[in-house]
């Protein structure tokens, strides 16, 4: 089971809230941790 500490949570929730979809494509992949700084 993957934990989400509660920074990680707090930055998604304004994400979510925030992003104009319309504007950007929103995808979703699984990836390495060690590849996390690469992709954020």
């Amino acid at each position: 089971m993957q934990r989400i500490g509660i920074y990680e949570q707090l930055i998604t929730q304004v994400i979510k809230q925030n992003l104009n979809r319309d504007q950007f494509y929103v995808g979703y992949r699984q990836f390495e941790s060690a590849k996390a700084p690469t992709w954020l």
